[in-house]
């Protein structure tokens, strides 16, 4: 099991399409920081074919006025995601 956060706005960069290349069905998906714009549009589609859990940092996500049907997590739920995963990636 591994997280995978992506950092990174799918309109600047490749890091969700590179991040979807190697995602497994028993890893999980969390967006954060400019990553939470991969919530809309084109990016969210990729994202809705994913059969792993997917979250929406929450204060990312109302920073930037986002609105999704992705569940949010708080800050206490992203360290219980690195806690109850054996890795985790970065992708920014």
């Amino acid at each position: 099991m591994t997280l995978h956060i992506v950092s990174q706005s799918p309109y600047h960069g490749s890091a969700l399409k590179e991040c979807l290349n190697y995602i497994a069905e028993d890893d999980t998906l969390l967006l954060i920081g400019e990553g939470v714009y991969s919530c809309q549009g084109e990016a969210a589609e990729l994202i809705n074919t994913l059969s792993c859990p997917v979250f929406v940092l929450a204060t990312d996500r109302v920073a930037r006025g986002i609105k999704t049907k992705l569940p949010d997590v708080d800050y206490a739920g992203f360290v219980t995601l690195t806690s109850t995963h054996n890795k985790s990636i970065s992708w920014f």
